[in-house]
């Protein structure tokens, strides 16, 4: 990625592969964006972020950068696994 070393990193906030799964279709079901699990992991980090009040007061901007088409198995298994349970 070009931009990268332009990008001051503050810090880095780790997201289980099942809360990228869990924001992405909770975006989907409330929002109607097909986001995928990188989009997914964005919201889940602003999310601890936000509730571990690190971040200032403001306006935020989520950039998601890719759509869930490419991520159908990962969902259909995460929703059987939680239809199961």
């Amino acid at each position: 990625m070009k931009w990268l070393s332009y990008v001051k990193i503050d810090r880095v906030v780790d997201v289980h592969p099942d809360e990228a799964i869990q924001q992405a279709v909770r975006i989907a079901r409330s929002e109607g964006l097909f986001i995928g699990l990188s989009s997914g992991a964005v919201v889940a980090a602003f999310e601890k972020l936000r509730e571990k009040a690190l971040l200032e007061e403001g306006d935020f901007v989520l950039i998601f950068p890719d759509h869930g088409f490419k991520y159908i198995e990962q969902f259909s298994s995460y929703l059987k696994r939680v239809a199961r349970a």
